[in-house]
């Protein structure tokens, strides 16, 4: 089995995470979550999302997120924040609200609006597993190599990661999500347990509503050293990389290229001692 250690040195090696913060790099995300949404698991309908792209009204209130695989430079995941966002009208209503029933609802009300955001389009490529799987093959195995295939089954950390520290840079106190099985088995594995909000609902497919509150949520994690968080104190430790910065990617016309930030926050600054 791959060592926490090794984890950490091999995911810097493989993958980088990056804040889609520019127009190029949110119509990479449009498109990745049209390839992954769209056609692999046929959620939406292509027809209904032309020119390729998946979007919808929460894109320009969100905080998005790309995860890139290194050696061949193509998006492979991504993740969404829907933030809380104060219009005329007043505070616009998550996409949960306007799903749950009205007693549900009730919750909300109880959560100060401006410290709750939502997950939302959480995606890995399907194309992608499989091939990194063939590739990864045992029957192609040399020695130590059984290790890459088990990497693939953390290939979310990064994600994972980045919505926390999106969510602590905001002073995002709550995180809702349509937790439908396969993210719900991703968080157990990770040790991120959200609690149920009402009854299940069908929405993209038979889900549950759920909250988390992440002071107690992060509290958790570290007392339980669960996966994540030694993950993220490992590669503070290991890492030549930054921690939590967010790597910066400048976009031209031609090909992407990659710059890391050479800013660095510790583990303690992802998931602070909080009361």
């Amino acid at each position: 089995m791959i060592s926490i250690e090794n984890l950490a040195e091999r995911y810097d090696q493989e993958f980088i995470v990056v804040r889609a913060n520019t127009d190029a790099l949110r119509d990479e995300v449009y498109r990745l979550r049209y390839q992954v949404f769209c056609i692999e698991n046929s959620i939406f309908s292509p027809d209904n999302n032309p020119f390729d792209r998946e979007k919808d009204e929460y894109d320009e209130i969100s905080e998005h997120v790309l995860l890139y695989h290194n050696s061949s430079d193509i998006p492979i995941g991504t993740v969404r924040v829907v933030m809380p966002y104060l219009d005329k009208s007043g505070w616009r209503p998550l996409p949960m609200q306007r799903v749950l029933a009205f007693k549900d609802r009730q919750l909300f009300e109880k959560i100060p609006t401006r410290q709750i955001a939502e997950i939302s389009r959480f995606a890995i490529s399907k194309e992608f597993r499989s091939e990194w799987s063939r590739a990864h093959r045992p029957d192609c195995w040399i020695k130590g190599q059984q290790n890459e295939r088990t990497l693939i089954r953390f290939i979310t950390f990064g994600l994972i990661r980045a919505v926390l520290q999106i969510c602590l840079q905001h002073n995002i106190g709550y995180l809702a999500a349509f937790v439908e099985p396969s993210l719900s088995r991703i968080l157990h594995k990770l040790g991120l347990k959200f609690e149920p909000v009402g009854d299940l609902v069908n929405h993209c497919g038979i889900r549950q509503p759920s909250v988390a509150r992440l002071p107690e949520l992060m509290k958790r994690s570290r007392a339980e050293l669960t996966p994540l968080w030694r993950f993220v104190a490992v590669r503070e430790a290991f890492s030549p990389v930054p921690v939590c910065g967010f790597s910066q990617r400048q976009v031209n016309e031609s090909r992407p290229a990659v710059e890391r930030d050479g800013r660095r926050s510790s583990a303690s600054n992802l998931m602070p001692e909080v009361v």
